[in-house]
């Protein structure tokens, strides 16, 4: 296995309801992975549309092979780069519509559907969106990550089923507001920890429809440690080199993995 895996987090603010323009962000931040050899950059939950776009999700979802994501499947082949970003997806088949995580990485395209959607307080997830089932894992070389959106991550019963599948790395992509940091910056060293994997979480930042979303992106060690931490709300793009034979050390000291 590669013992070292480069990442980058774009904690960028999108444009709300203009694809193109964030197309073009998406872009844009896997050139300048490229120049800092990230193998890999993120962005948060529904970064292509924006997270408060409520009914117009109808006509802003894609599909996984429009016009947009060619664009940067073709990116990610010149720059070398695989990127992960929020995206509304739709169901051809069934017409429904998914709160999603997408994972480019040159011609491959993986797609992971929120399986935990928010419907609480401001949250109206259920009202635009299909619950996904499918709990699954991605490849970068040999490296498996697991993806999470948002309030998955409160549902430890799912990251541990990632962890005992064979993940050595989660990426939470989330929308989550100021007033859910503490729950947050709570809950995200503690799935490290519990898991014994690197936590890369990547959040929303700026303000809609009179939300406001404190970013705070960062990388967590397998022990819990902050390796990088982004600014809070405000953009930033921040990138490490995560080193995956600190996992072996990890669960050799704290072994969760073999005694779950």
């Amino acid at each position: 296995m590669s013992s070292k895996l480069n990442v980058a987090i774009a904690q960028w603010i999108p444009v709300i309801g203009d694809k193109e323009k964030n197309a073009l962000r998406i872009v844009e931040g896997m050139r300048k992975g490229a120049k800092a050899d990230a193998d890999i950059v993120i962005f948060p939950e529904l970064f292509l549309t924006g997270y408060s776009c409520r009914d117009y999700f109808h006509n802003l979802a894609e599909d996984p092979n429009s016009r947009i994501f060619r664009q940067i499947v073709r990116e990610s082949n010149e720059y070398n780069v695989g990127v992960v970003f929020g995206a509304p997806i739709r169901d051809k088949d069934r017409k429904i519509i998914y709160n999603s995580l997408v994972f480019i990485n040159g011609d491959n395209i993986g797609v992971y559907n929120k399986i935990n959607l928010a419907n609480f307080g401001p949250f109206e997830e259920k009202m635009q969106f299909a619950h996904g089932d499918d709990a699954k894992l991605f490849n970068i070389g040999n490296i498996k990550f697991a993806p999470v959106i948002c309030y998955d991550a409160f549902f430890p019963e799912l990251l541990k089923s990632y962890a005992l599948g064979g993940a050595h790395v989660i990426i939470h992509i989330s929308a989550s507001p100021y007033f859910s940091k503490q729950a947050f910056e709570t809950i995200v060293p503690a799935r490290a920890v519990e898991n014994t994997v690197f936590y890369i979480f990547c959040n929303y930042v700026g303000v809609e429809r009179g939300l406001v979303f404190w970013g705070g992106s960062r990388v967590i060690s397998p022990r819990g440690y902050t390796i990088v931490k982004a600014k809070e709300f405000e953009e930033d793009f921040i990138s490490c080199t995560i080193n995956l034979d600190e996992l072996r050390i990890a669960r050799f000291l704290r072994p969760t993995i073999r005694d779950s």
